[in-house]
């Protein structure tokens, strides 16, 4: 499989290139034009909202026709925000889609980080050979304020954090699959997994 890896500056993009690869995929690093061949298409999670927006400004309407095409759509942490409309961590535009914003945890400690309690709520294959509950890391201070039947997982934190959002073949989660062990590389193995459909 071909991983298209969007950069715009996001720190944890090596640490997600590294995951894939040790999962025998070829890695396309994006940053000005999309590549038309990937198989899935990847926006990394550690960064500032704001530069990450005006960055992928250029590179909106190749993400949107690769999503009418059927390709594979992940959104991490900050990639997932990116997804929404707009956020309180800083200006700019998302890709709105899923409607709503990005707020700010206002409750518990702040950044939320380290391992969570995530519980499925939905049924999808996203979560195929995990247990119902599991534990991935987190690294976040601000999160989608949502209740949409996208919802597909949860973490309990100070408030319910939407943990994974699945619209078709656009994926979004709020912990990081690549820092989560043998369940995120289990979630990993499911994405390429629709992506071979």
């Amino acid at each position: 499989m071909k991983v298209g890896i969007v950069d715009y500056g996001a720190s944890n993009m090596f640490s997600i290139r590294a995951a894939f690869e040790r999962l025998g995929n070829e890695i396309v690093i994006i940053k000005d034009e999309l590549n038309s061949s990937i198989d899935i298409l990847v926006m990394p999670g550690v960064g500032s909202y704001g530069q990450a927006a005006s960055s992928i400004a250029r590179l909106r309407n190749g993400i949107m026709d690769f999503i009418e095409r059927g390709g594979v759509f992940l959104g991490i942490c900050l990639g997932l925000h990116l997804m929404f409309e707009s956020s309180e961590e800083g200006p700019g535009n998302g890709l709105g889609l899923f409607k709503g914003m990005v707020s700010r945890i206002r409750s518990g400690k702040v950044p939320h980080m380290g391992w969570s309690e995530t519980r499925l709520v939905s049924e999808t294959e996203l979560w195929d050979g995990l247990n119902i509950v599991e534990y991935f890391y987190y690294a976040h201070s601000y999160y989608p304020v949502y209740s949409g039947r996208e919802i597909k997982a949860v973490a309990n934190y100070s408030t319910t954090i939407p943990a994974l959002l699945q619209k078709n073949q656009v994926i979004g989660v709020q912990f990081h699959p690549e820092k989560s062990g043998k369940a995120g590389q289990q979630f990993l193995r499911n994405i390429l997994k629709m992506a071979r459909r």
